[in-house]
């Protein structure tokens, strides 16, 4: 119930926010909105978890970007909600992921213990890209191109396999959220770019 009130003495004095206000946020983002007025993944809330860690948590020691930042490649929390991301995108290419099954069945989760969820993930995605082949064999070596990178920077040096965490703290969980949310809006900027340099390449009337 004081939720605006601290906001607001947040905003004034430019302090830290409680992380009872993040553990909220994070806290919607495991259970999927039925309503298309009110979205699971909204700005809003995504603005408000990167205000909770940058305020209480990284304001000083390398900070939440506005949008995806490829420099984290040592943010394990980060890489993995990209790494969902990016796993969505193979199951539902068509909408960048947001109606793939694996958001709704496995983001909660995966968010809170990686270490159980992302191998067989992986393992799921290789029928996914498979599918993708049959229809589109470039999109496809660019995704295989795209998780070998990921995995990569997952991979301890040394290593064979990924090394998922088995449980993130409530920061590094915010640090996933963003990182998912980033991600995916990274390929609909991409996609956007793509589609105005086509247009302005057709030959005018």
């Amino acid at each position: 119930p004081d939720t605006h009130a601290r906001l607001m003495r947040a905003a004034l004095t430019g302090g830290s926010v409680p992380d009872s206000i993040l553990g909220a946020c994070l806290g919607r983002l495991r259970v999927p909105e039925r309503d298309p007025k009110r979205p699971q993944f909204s700005p809003a809330r995504m603005a408000l978890i990167k205000l909770c860690l940058n305020r209480s948590h990284y304001l000083k020691d390398n900070p939440m970007p506005e949008s995806l930042d490829r420099g984290r490649i040592r943010d394990e929390a980060y890489l993995c909600g990209c790494l969902l991301a990016f796993l969505a995108r193979c199951q539902s290419p068509k909408d960048f992921g947001t109606s793939a099954q694996i958001v709704e069945s496995f983001f909660g989760s995966a968010m809170l213990s990686p270490r159980a969820v992302f191998p067989t993930l992986i393992k799921r995605n290789r029928h996914h890209i498979s599918i993708i082949r049959g229809q589109n064999k470039g999109f496809a070596v660019n995704l295989e191109h795209e998780i070998d990178r990921l995995c990569d920077l997952l991979r301890p040096e040394g290593g064979e396999l990924p090394n998922f965490k088995a449980t993130h703290t409530l920061a590094e969980q915010g640090r996933f959220a963003l990182g998912f949310y980033q991600q995916r809006a990274e390929y609909r900027r991409v996609s956007a770019d793509r589609k105005m340099e086509e247009a302005a390449e057709l030959p005018n009337d």
